[in-house]
Order: C-alpha cells, then structure tokens, then sequence
C-alpha cells in the first residue's frame, strides 16, 4: 500500500458489523463543528465465538492479566495490549472503526436502549434517560482509526452490542465543507471528500458493511437541515430558540451514501412522485424554480419509461454554494446541484438526469470495487442521454443525430485528459477482481487504489470510457434489447454490491450471437484492464446524414472564411461580412465549432471579436464559456481577461484546467490573473482544490 495514494478501510468487518447508526448532533457554525454523540448496535459476524474454548481459557486469563495489568489511560491514544502474533489470539478484542480528525470525547457500553429505527409518525426519543447502564470503554485513535475494546472480552461475542461515541468534529476535517451560501449565509454540507464521512463519524467504510440510521440535528430556529433519509424530516422546537430535524432510513446501505447539508434556503414543492423539492439560497431560487420545474418531472417519467418506477421515496434538490467541485451528486433521496447547471438556454439539464439515473446506478446498485467506478458514471452517463431525449421529446432522427454529437464531444474531452494524466488512473478495473489487503500492527486492512491521489478526483475517464463501452454492447444488439438487458440487471442485482461480470455475464446469456464480435476476454484486456481507448471509440464518425453535426460544420467553415478575410487584409480595407447569413446554433453544435477553432494554427484577433458579438458568450452555459475562456487564454485577448476571471470564480468545478493553462502563460498577466482568482475563492474551494492549484503555483 502507497500510504500517500492508497485509502486505507481498517475497520474489521469481517470480525463484527455495525446494523445501526443512531446519530444526534448540534450544529455550531461558530466554531464550524457538529457535537453530540453515536450509538452503534453491533452485531458479531459469525455464529458461534471460535476462540472462547475452554483449551485456551487459562492461557487467556494468564495473558489478560498481564495485559490489564499495564496503566492504560482510557481517554488518551494509548493502547498497551500487545499485538505479537503468538499473543494475537488470546488479546482482548477490539472493535475497529474508520475514523479520522474527530476529537473523541468518552466510549460506553450501554445495557438498556429503546432507540430504534422509528415509523414515520413517531420521533426519537432524545432524553438521556434513554440510555441506562453505561460503563466506558477503552479506546484509541490512530490517524485512520477508532479502536475500542473492554477488559476481559477476548472475541465480537463478548463485545458490548451497544456503544455510545460522544466526539465532536473538527473544522478542518475533510468529509464536511463549511462555507457560505451564495447569499453569503453559513452553510456545511457533505461534498463527497475522498475519506467519504469518516471525519464525520465512526463507522465502517467498506462498502461491504451496510446498514440504517436515524438521526436527530439540532440547529437555530432559522436553519435547514437537509438528509439523504426516506421521509422528510419531523421537525420539533427545542429549548433556546432551536429546533431539531429528525431523519432516518430503513435501506441497508454502504455509510459512505449518508448525505448531511446544513443551511438557509428557499424551498419550492412539487406534487410529484417521488415527493420532490428544491432548495436554493435567494439569490438563485427563481433561477431553479424556474428551470427544473419542468424538466424534472418529464426526467422522471422518462426514467419510469425505460427502467421502473424511481426507486427512493423522495427527492430533494440543493443547489449548493458555488465552491462545489463537481457539477452534481447523488445520494440516496437527494441530489446536489452546482449553481453551473443554471443558464439562460436550459441546455445543461442534462446533469438532473445523469444524477436521477444514480439512483439505480451507484445506490440501488453499487460497486463492491469501489475502483471500479465505471460501474456507476458509465452507466449513468450512458443513461442521462437516453433520458433527457426522451423528457424534451425528440424524435428518433433528432436523438440519434444528438447522441453522435455528444458521443464525438466526449471522445475529444477524454483524449485531452488521457493526454494530461498517468496511464495508471486510465484504468477502468485496476484490481482486476482482487481487492488488495495488507497486514499492519495484527491487523487486515484493504485500501482503496488511489483512494488519495488528488489528481484521480478531477478525472473523467470512469465516466467516459466506462460510457463508449456500453455505447458499443447497445449497439451490437439494438437500443431496445439493450435497455431490457439493464432492466434485468437492476431486478436481479438491486440492493447488492457488484462487479464488472454481473452485467458482462447477463449480456451474453441474453445475446449470445454478440460473441462473434466481442467476447469477455476482449472487454477485460481492451477496455477494462488497458489505459488506451479501443479502435471503436477512436475511429468513431459521425453519421454522413446526422444534421445536427453537418450544419456545424458549415458554420465553422463560414468562420473559417473570415478568419481568412481577417488575416489578408487590414480591418480598414476589408470588405464587409454579412453577418446575417450566420445560423443560430444549438449548445452542442456551438461546442463543436469552439473545439475546431481550438486546433487551428493561425486565428485572427478579430475573429474572437466577431464570435463574441453573435454568440454573447457571457450568456452562454458552463460548457460553452470554458471552451471560450481557453480560446481567450491561448490568444491572450486581454479584452477576455474579466470573462475568464468570472468563470473561474462562478464555475469552480470546471475551473481547474483553466489555472493550469493561465499558470504556464508566458505572460505574467495571465498568471497574476490566477493567482489573484485562487486568493479569492481560496476559502470557498474544496481541499483537494486547494491543494491542486497551489501545487500548480509553486510548480
């Protein structure tokens, strides 16, 4: 394990597995932390205790006094029992959970507990009389872990099945971000950090360790408290002039899909179902309100149509502050949504249904490898097309003709990335099966390859790549016998954890005819297990008849002739251009003309100047103005420059190539540009963001 790149999963699932999470926390933006308290109900994975023998019952006992023997102080980070192996088995036994910066306060055992999963009409019973009994445990914490155990108790058997945690975060902890809202009010939610919520709370991060919570927020009076729970929230008055929030899910889940987001927003409803709602700071609600009001709805019909009714009982939408590092997230019952997504053409809807297509892809279904993450961004990038078409209607002609553009669009994205990044992040299945383990201090540990690498979190490749493989199976077989290929999967599969062979063997049971041109060996080797794209996805063409794409390139060609104008004659003498005679275009067909203008060699400085003038590029999507801010940057049009300084501080999650290619300018004025851009959302930007471009700077 490369214990800078590698994550480590220490908690030891296979020994016992925590069934349910009771969390209750206070909400302190003062001093930028949640404090309070869990409670774990433990259950031991085997049956039967395999070491509780009476052979070696005297051995232990020798042993135990020994061990108990040595000053322990139970409120520090010291751990005395030894961890030789020829003592291991007769040590007493710890509970391991996945934990990092949080300042644990005391460990007990509880007897008596009546905190259970409630029903919808009932609240948690927060009084402290609900707990009785408690005796304090032992613990320890290392930078990975919480280490808990009892005296005397050598195996899971033995171990309390109860344990209440009372910890406190710590502000810079990595799985929370607080920051203001656009309005500028105090917000933290959970962004989906690398370490998932271990800095949040204890618990077991292996997807394998699955199971429910509930949890009780405490916040001032004014506060949202939004959760990734089956219901929306109970909410009750509490003393002070605080309320709390009351979630809970009976899914059996990973921890890692728990969703927390505190803050001040507006919310609109909508009588759908699932139920759903947006939340949005002021400043943006009507925006939101005002786009996706209609476009989720039909996105939710469309994901009816084609694979079943939506999976979750709810949905709740948060645009959250600009900060965001990636467009969307899904968790289970509630999505967050970047302020990018939020444009004057509507074109960037597409998102919502890449995020709704989540729901069975990555949380109704998700990878047991959690390298191999093409398993959820292939298939829901593969799916957001075929919804959103579907939701804005368009006819078979129309939707062909879009999905070869989008598919060409792609292509060129990732060969720029695969340009940029190792070969060894172009992976789709680097564990090829296996999930790596190491032995450490007496203990396993499977770690996540990569699971660290800053660089690996801004890469698209599992999104793409994992995109052009299903593009080609569907192809093979017909769009339709494919979607019933997916539908199949999702009802055999729905719940469980996977892997890349699930869907790979109920392709060719259902289509065994598609081994004359593909077989599983060429998917692992080419595809899955090779850091190059396959000669399918390079040799990709649009269609000699796709619309959408050809009166692109007549647009472009147009350009083209007056950049040849611009470049021949001085602007005093040229003749003028009829600027009539250029086509409004769609979203997509202007990204195409942009990425062809980004090839050419030799472009006039007017030309921009033209472009800019039909197109109003400020009024255009995410998308489109990156394209344009790196125009602008490999031209140096100094006119540009406030165009470049707004995106980077309004679409953070696209920004970072743009600091890249601004830091490497030869002109000192682009680079002071980025430095000045990075000081000022430097408080607003997620860690791995921080660091990445302040690596740049001192590069």
């Amino acid at each position: 394990m490369d214990d800078d790149q590698d994550l480590p999963l220490v908690s030891n699932v296979n020994d016992i597995l925590v069934e349910h999470y009771t969390f209750r926390w206070k909400c302190d933006f003062h001093q930028k932390v949640l404090e309070g308290h869990v409670i774990l109900r433990l259950k031991p994975v085997t049956e039967n205790c395999k070491i509780c023998t009476d052979e070696c019952k005297e051995a232990r006992k020798e042993n135990c006094e020994t061990i108990c023997s040595l000053e322990i102080n139970r409120d520090n980070a010291v751990n005395c029992a030894k961890h030789t192996p020829e003592l291991q088995d007769c040590t007493v036994f710890k509970c391991i959970l996945d934990c990092q910066d949080i300042n644990i306060h005391k460990v007990t055992a509880i007897q008596n507990c009546t905190s259970t999963v409630k029903e919808e009409s009932q609240v948690m019973n927060r009084e402290e009389s609900n707990y009785e009994d408690e005796n304090c445990l032992n613990f320890y914490t290392d930078k990975w872990s919480l280490q808990i155990w009892k005296d005397n108790v050598f195996c899971a058997h033995k171990f309390p099945t109860l344990i209440k945690i009372c910890y406190s975060t710590q502000p810079t902890g990595l799985s929370l971000l607080w920051v203001k809202t656009q309005n500028g009010h105090n917000c933290v939610y959970t962004y989906g950090a690398w370490i998932n919520n271990r800095s949040i709370f204890p618990c077991q991060e292996p997807p394998t360790a699955m199971a429910t919570w509930e949890a009780c927020v405490i916040v001032d009076t004014d506060a949202v408290v939004l959760m990734s729970g089956d219901a929306t929230p109970i909410i009750t008055p509490e003393n002070n002039g605080f309320k709390s929030y009351y979630y809970y899910t009976k899914m059996i889940l990973p921890m890692s899909t728990l969703a927390l987001a505190i803050g001040y927003w507006k919310e609109h409803c909508f009588d759908l179902i699932p139920h759903c709602r947006i939340f949005a700071p002021n400043i943006l609600f009507d925006k939101a309100v005002e786009q996706f009001s209609h476009y989720l709805p039909r996105c939710i019909n469309s994901a009816k149509f084609y694979l079943d009714q939506y999976p979750f009982p709810r949905i709740d939408i948060l645009f959250v502050p600009r900060g965001f590092g990636s467009l969307g997230m899904a968790n289970p019952n509630i999505i967050f949504l970047s302020q990018s997504l939020l444009t004057p053409d509507k074109s960037t809807c597409t998102r919502l249904a890449h995020e709704i297509a989540h729901a069975w892809f990555g949380l109704l279904i998700g990878a047991l490898d959690w390298t191999e993450e093409w398993l959820s961004e292939g298939f829901a990038t593969f799916m957001e097309d075929i919804f959103h078409a579907h939701a804005l209607g368009m006819s078979p002609e129309t939707e062909k003709d879009y999905s070869e553009v989008k598919y060409m669009l792609r292509l060129k994205t990732l060969q720029t990335e695969l340009e940029h990044t190792d070969k060894e992040l172009q992976i789709l299945r680097p564990n090829q099966g296996e999930i790596p383990k190491e032995e450490k201090n007496g203990i396993t540990i499977s770690y996540i390859k990569n699971g660290q690498n800053i660089q690996k979190g801004f890469m698209q490749v599992h999104y793409l790549k994992g995109y052009f493989l299903l593009s080609h199976l569907c192809k093979l077989v017909g769009k339709d016998q494919f979607i019933q290929v997916l539908k199949e999967y999702i009802q055999n599969y729905k719940g469980q954890l996977v892997e890349s062979k699930e869907i790979f063997n109920l392709y060719f049971t259902k289509f065994p005819s598609a081994r004359n041109s593909i077989d599983m060996e060429t998917i692992y080797t080419k595809w899955l297990q090779s850091s190059s794209l396959p000669m399918e996805v390079l040799n990709f063409k649009p269609s000699l008849n796709n619309c959408l794409y050809n009166d692109s390139i007549i647009e472009f060609n147009k350009w083209m002739v007056v950049n040849k104008i611009y470049l021949k004659t001085k602007s005093s003498k040229r003749r003028k251009v009829s600027w009539e005679n250029f086509s409004t275009l769609q979203s997509e067909q202007l990204l195409i003309i942009l990425e062809r203008i980004l090839d050419e060699e030799n472009v006039s400085p007017d030309l921009f100047s033209a472009l800019d003038r039909i197109y109003n590029f400020e009024e255009r999507n995410a998308d489109i103005r990156h394209r344009w801010c790196e125009l602008i940057v490999k031209y140096h049009l100094d006119w540009g420059y406030l165009q470049v300084e707004q995106f980077l501080q309004d679409e953070l999650a696209m920004g970072v190539y743009l600091y890249g290619e601004l830091l490497n300018s030869e002109l000192a004025v682009e680079q002071n540009l980025a430095r000045k851009c990075f000081r000022e959302m430097y408080s607003e930007m997620e860690p791995n963001y921080q660091i990445t471009i302040q690596n740049m700077i001192e590069d």
